[in-house]
């Protein structure tokens, strides 16, 4: 093959002629690949030297095209430069032609109109003819700041084809004098080992990527890459510096290149065959290239495979090494055995480089020492308090990296190093919650909760719960984390005033924090809301019937913005979960999870949407159910008959299952009571289908045996329909310590509820029968009734002791009054049991205020009786 040194540039004098001689160039290359004394480093530098001609040439006719145009500038107006493996001189038949212009001056016409000419060129004779990928950039000597990662890493193997040589030297330096050695060699490490743990375990596959998989030549490439940052070397050096350096032998050095130099060969070889960039090396094209080759393909393999290992080993031993070995971080702090240790320079920085450890620690992903440690410590304790905008702008930095920022925080608090950056923090570590629910102080909960937050950046197991699901894609989605994680930093600081309600304390606080920190206006404000509303959603889920249209519009009405709902529901998750193993049910996660859904839907819709008239809806739903196999007067009958949060929040199927449920009742079957345990669901639903009762209490009822059998109750729907003879449809929520029913375990309870309902024992019996006391009274620490929660009922919340026999005790008493239950939510928090109910007086309508203090002297007294 002819050198491209060889080749008279005078002969290559149109894209016609370049592009001919191109192929006919690399096809006499293609075929020496199969030579068995082939060496790849010296075939690709060649193929390399082929495109640098051809490139040259396409630049000479692009100048002397533009110069005929505009006139001859005083000198060469830009560098064009090789980047990448092509810069490198790693060229397969078909890599990626990585090329940068740098411009002498910007916004040159001549510059501008050149380049856009050889563009062109280049599009014409390497991608339409040659079928090459160009990559093409345009950077300026300022631009060097601020280069993305993988801009700078192609950077780094640089090398000027053509062009003005003072231009590319000016940018070489420039681009070497703004470079972090030790923040580079952190990074490709960071990105070397997500890369390794992305391609799951297993070096020796049967199809392997011989550039990104494990042990291919990415890995190479990334130590290579280190080296040359760390060294300040050229890419051809990098191996002899590394052995100088001791940190590879000489035997292993030479195991490494020549394990480089089998999959280079391999990668070769599969690019001409595929005719295309393809990196995985299939058992198809291994067959094809050991055909090629004349061996068998268990003679490739015995090739092939002992080089991926050797190059996974020795890339992988030396690697670590390099990043083990003595790194300066600056402002005093050294990296040693990825731990950050205090260098000499420490004694003269001021006392912030203790916040800033933390920053490099959780960028770098690096340990503390034991001696960075003491250091921090004795630093504090004369340090006077750190300027409050440095403290602003760490923590902002800190809580950008989701998922990584309770393993600095954590010992940020120990150290004593956030206390100092916000003195109100030292009071609430060791301040008590206030309540037996949760299991740790202020502070240390308020540490779990962002340890809980951050666990959600990784992915949930395919198999995994959907809210799960929806937390992770919510945290990777989320544009401003560091709002979110400042809001659960200081979401329970208003503690620190025992006078007052702590979120109501706690959003001042954080106003007067984030100001003094220098945060900008919206965060301060999306900060303080989170703060102020952090109750609201678990309050909301557990104590509102959330298929009222009314709920979800008051719910709204106060978190009217997508992104603050998705903050305020993953804070919502992470705190509640912080507070202890009892507190966090399947349940409760269920109905916070519905209340997300059902608020996004109404944000998205718009808050201004107007419900949909109830005519319209029962129109739409006998469209629906006039496919079911049911009498039109039937499905007719049953929409009349029910509420309009009924016919708004039950899915067509489920309705034609009540209709029939209230055909059996009616045609004299009895109750009709039916389990369902839906996948993945924390809960059991139960439906019961019965005659109503001429007095209220069949919830009551319900709720007794319910409670002899120590079945919890999440919630609870009960309606009526209306027209005679009356039958109710209840539907409730059940579990047994936080779990769905077992089959035999619903067995019981059908066989009990049966005899209840059909008189054949009463619920105080079978109380007795379970030790249980049917005479024991309700105990109310709290009372409220809301007129204005709900448009059509009083709600009513009671708070008592922790009590199993809570909803059964509420109920009765509110039966006795002739006070009709449509719905019950009854939860847990701050070590009581919370209940709430959605009453009508016997007409139907809200109870009379007036009416109110009978309630309050039933619960006053000893019950005289038991349904």
């Amino acid at each position: 093959v002819q050198s491209s040194s060889m080749v008279s540039p005078v002969a290559l004098d149109s894209p016609e002629a370049i592009a001919q001689w191109l192929a006919e160039q690399r096809q006499a290359l293609f075929e020496q690949l199969t030579a068995p004394e082939q060496n790849i480093r010296q075939w690709m530098r060649q193929h390399a030297d082929l495109m640098d001609t051809a490139l040259n040439a396409l630049y000479t006719l692009a100048y002397q095209q533009t110069v005929a145009e505009m006139g001859e500038p005083a000198q060469p107006p830009l560098a064009f430069l090789a980047t990448g493996g092509y810069g490198r001189k790693e060229l397969a038949p078909y890599s990626d032609i990585d090329l940068t212009f740098v411009p002498l001056n910007d916004h040159d016409p001549f510059t501008e109109r050149l380049v856009k000419r050889l563009f062109q060129l280049l599009m014409s004779v390497f991608y339409t003819h040659a079928r090459l990928k160009v990559g093409y950039a345009y950077r300026l000597m300022e631009d060097c700041e601020s280069l993305d990662d993988k801009t700078r890493t192609g950077l780094l193997d640089m090398r000027r084809i053509g062009g003005n040589p003072q231009v590319a030297e000016a940018f070489q330096q420039t681009f070497w004098r703004t470079l972090d050695p030790t923040g580079f060699v952190l990074e490709r490490y960071q990105e070397y080992q997500a890369r390794w743990q992305k391609q799951g375990e297993g070096v020796l596959r049967t199809e392997p990527d011989l550039k990104e998989g494990r042990g291919g030549l990415r890995d190479r490439h990334t130590l290579n890459w280190m080296a040359q940052a760390r060294f300040g070397i050229a890419p051809d050096h990098a191996l002899e510096t590394l052995i100088a350096e001791g940190l590879i032998h000489a035997d292993d050095a030479e195991a490494l290149e020549c394990a480089t130099q089998t999959l280079l060969w391999f990668r070769a070889l599969l690019h001409w065959l595929g005719g295309e960039a393809r990196e995985q090396l299939t058992l198809s094209k291994q067959e094809r290239i050991a055909e090629r080759l004349g061996v068998s393909r268990e003679a490739l393999a015995k090739k092939l495979y002992p080089a991926l290992e050797t190059h996974a080993r020795l890339t992988r031993r030396t690697i670590e090494r390099l990043v083990r070995a003595p790194l300066v971080l600056g402002i005093g702090l050294d990296s040693v055995n990825r731990e950050i240790t205090p260098a000499p320079a420490i004694e003269r920085e001021p006392p912030e480089w203790c916040l800033w450890v933390f920053v490099l620690a959780q960028r770098y992903q690096l340990g503390l020492s034991p001696a960075i440690a003491e250091r921090i410590e004795a630093t504090l304790r004369h340090a006077p308090p750190p300027p409050p905008e440095v403290v602003g702008q760490c923590l902002h930095d800190l809580f950008r990296r989701v998922g990584a920022v309770y393993r600095v925080l954590e010992p940020m608090a120990r150290l004593g190093v956030l206390g100092w950056a916000l003195p109100v923090w030292q009071q609430a570590m060791a301040l008590p919650a206030g309540d037996p629910t949760h299991e740790f102080t202020v502070g240390e909960h308020t540490l779990q909760a962002i340890r809980i937050l951050d666990s959600w950046r990784e992915p949930p197991p395919k198999s995994g719960r959907s809210d799960r699901e929806l937390w992770h894609a919510l945290l990777e989605q989320i544009p401003r984390p560091e709002v979110l994680y400042m809001a659960l930093l200081l979401h329970d600081l208003g503690k620190v005033d025992p006078n007052r309600p702590h979120a109501e304390a706690g959003a001042e606080l954080a106003e007067q924090i984030l100001t003094q920190l220098g945060w900008d206006e919206q965060a301060r404000a999306d900060v303080v809301f989170l703060v102020r509303h952090h109750l609201l959603m678990a309050q909301t889920a557990r104590q509102r019937d959330l298929h009222l249209p009314e709920t979800i519009r008051e719910f709204t009405r106060i978190v009217d913005d997508i992104e603050r709902l998705q903050m305020l529901y993953l804070l919502t998750c992470a705190d509640t979960q912080a507070v202890g193993e009892r507190i966090w049910t399947p349940a409760q996660a269920s109905f916070l999870l519905e209340l997300y859904r059902r608020s996004i839907r109404a944000l998205e819709a718009g808050m201004a949407a107007e419900p949909v008239p109830v005519g319209q809806l029962r129109k739409r739903l006998m469209r629906a159910l006039a496919r079911h196999p049911l009498p039109q007067e039937a499905i007719e009958q049953h929409i009349e008959s029910m509420p309009p949060g009924y016919l708004l929040n039950t899915p067509p199927d489920q309705i034609s299952l009540h209709i029939h449920y209230i055909q059996r009742v009616r045609q004299g079957e009895g109750p009709v009571l039916e389990f369902h345990n839906a996948p993945d669901s924390p809960y059991t639903e139960l439906t019961l289908c019965t005659f109503d009762d001429p007095q209220p209490g069949l919830l009551s009822k319900i709720a007794g045996v319910l409670y002899a059998h120590e079945v919890e109750v999440s919630s609870a729907r009960v309606l009526t329909r209306e027209d005679p003879p009356r039958v109710a449809l209840d539907t409730l929520w059940l579990t047994v310590r936080h779990r769905p029913l077992t089959a035999n375990q619903c067995a019981i309870l059908e066989r009990d509820l049966r005899r209840v309902l059909q008189g054949e024992l009463s619920v105080a019996e079978l109380l007795r029968a379970h030790q249980k006391d049917p005479d024991a009274p309700l105990q109310v620490h709290q009372l409220q009734f809301h007129e204005n929660a709900s448009d059509h009922y009083t709600v009513i919340d009671l708070q008592t002791p922790l009590d199993a026999g809570a909803l059964y005790r509420a109920s009765y008493a509110l039966s006795r009054l002739g006070w009709n239950i449509h719905s019950a939510r009854l939860g847990q928090w701050a070590g009581r049991t919370l209940l709430s109910f959605y009453c009508t007086d016997a007409q139907g309508n809200k109870i009379d205020p007036r009416a109110y203090t009978a309630l309050e002297a039933i619960i006053a007294q000893k019950p005289e009786g038991t349904p």
